[in-house]
């Protein structure tokens, strides 16, 4: 049975592989992140917000807006100019 350790590993492994997952996997899984994650993410939302080609810039600017990650802001503001 797994707990909300392997809860969280399934999670990290679709934010930082989202290209190997469907976009809707992958939104839904950004949809809970909160529950889950912190700042560690960083880097991998950040080469999902910069992605135009997969389309998941939306969930990806929605993750670093709820998790705090103040860096993305330029990204973002750049994604919805």
């Amino acid at each position: 049975m797994g707990g909300r350790d392997d809860a969280t590993q399934a999670l990290r492994g679709v934010v930082t592989g989202y290209r190997e997952f469907d976009q809707e996997i992958q939104s839904r899984a950004l949809n809970r992140l909160w529950a889950f994650s912190d700042g560690s993410l960083a880097e991998a939302l950040s080469s999902a917000l910069a992605d135009a080609d997969y389309g998941c810039q939306l969930w990806a600017a929605k993750a670093c807006g709820e998790l705090g990650i103040r860096a993305a802001e330029p990204a973002i503001d750049r994604t919805a100019g």
